[in-house]
């Protein structure tokens, strides 16, 4: 599979999640698109769309656990990073940080923070010709 399709595959991301508690862009490589733990949970994992959500319902997300014959249920109404639980400014630090290795052209952690911490004061700069030589 390909990492765009890996992306919006709710089995593939559920699994990636349940294996290493995360997900992040280096879960969208061949490594975990042909690991067998993978494929083997994601071919065990269903959803359905509940079509009487409302709009402000939309990230709302129930997750039901079948497991010898029980179910276990876990909902989320306002997940990470939505507006009703925004990322702290750490939080957003961190996976800006994370991202950047995954750039077009790969930035180091240092070189990472170094241009976060710019782009977050980009109205104190005169010149953004200062920031665009760090990209």
């Amino acid at each position: 599979s390909s990492a765009i399709n890996a992306k919006f595959s709710i089995p593939f991301t559920t699994s990636i999640a349940a294996k290493y508690g995360t997900v992040g862009l280096e879960h969208f490589t061949s490594e975990f698109f042909e690991n067998k733990d993978i494929i083997s949970l994601a071919s065990k994992i269903s959803f359905e769309v509940n079509h009487e959500c409302k709009k402000t319902e939309a990230l709302h997300g129930r997750m039901t656990l079948v497991a010898n014959g029980k179910e276990y249920y876990h909902e989320v109404k306002n997940p990470k990073g939505s507006i009703e639980n925004p990322m702290t400014n750490e939080e957003f630090k961190q996976k800006f940080i994370s991202c950047a290795k995954y750039a077009r052209k790969p930035y180091s952690p240092m070189e990472a923070e170094s241009i976060y911490n710019k782009l977050m004061k980009t109205e104190e700069i005169n010149d953004l010709k200062e920031v665009i030589k760090l990209l």
